[in-house]
C-alpha cells in the first residue's frame, strides 16, 4: 500500500474543501460581455453618426427661400406667395416683417389667418424681433395677405 492513498488525519477537509466544477458561465461574465457589447455599439453608432450623418446646419425653409426672403408663390404651387423675415413690429391687422435683403414687408391679416406660436396664437402675440414664416398671396407692390404666420423658419413649408 502507497503511503499516500489516505490520509494520515482522520479529519481531513479534503472533501469539503473540494473545488466543484462550475456549470455554464456565471452572471458576473455575461453582465460584464454586454456591457462591452453595448458601450462597443454606442461607439459604433457614434461613429457612423459623424460618418453618414447629415448636417442640421441649414433650417429646412432656406430652399424656398429667395435672396429677399420672398418665397416662391404664383398659381399652382402648394405653398402660395408669402416671405421669411423678422416681426419689426406689429399694428392693428399689419405686421411688418424685415427680410434677409433689409426691405419691410406689408403683411395684412384677417380672422382667418392662423398664427401659430409654439401653440396656435393671435396677430397680438408676434413680437418685434421674432423671425417668422409668413404664407399668403402676394400683390404687385410686395406686400402679403396671410394665411398664416408660423413663428421661427421652419414649418412654414408644404405637409
Amino acid at each position: 500500500m502507497d503511503r499516500l492513498d489516505s490520509s494520515p488525519f482522520p479529519d481531513d477537509l479534503g472533501e469539503e474543501l473540494a473545488v466543484r466544477p462550475r456549470k455554464g458561465v456565471s452572471k458576473l461574465t455575461l453582465g460584464l460581455a454586454a456591457g462591452v457589447v453595448l458601450v462597443a455599439g454606442v461607439l459604433i453608432g457614434i461613429q457612423a453618426g459623424k460618418l453618414f450623418g447629415t448636417s442640421s446646419a441649414a433650417p429646412a425653409a432656406e430652399p424656398l427661400q429667395r435672396t429677399n426672403g420672398q418665397l416662391p408663390g404664383g398659381s399652382g404651387q402648394r405653398m402660395g406667395g408669402g416671405t421669411v423675415g423678422t416681426v419689426e413690429k406689429v399694428d392693428g391687422d399689419k405686421v411688418y416683417v424685415k427680410t434677409m435683403d433689409g426691405s419691410t414687408v406689408t403683411v395684412t391679416t384677417s380672422d382667418q389667418t392662423t398664427v401659430q406660436i409654439s401653440k396656435p396664437g393671435k396677430v397680438a402675440d408676434l413680437a418685434a424681433g421674432t423671425t417668422v414664416v409668413v404664407r399668403g398671396q402676394q400683390s404687385g407692390d410686395g406686400s402679403v395677405t396671410a394665411t398664416a404666420i408660423t413663428q421661427g423658419t421652419q414649418g412654414g413649408g408644404p405637409r
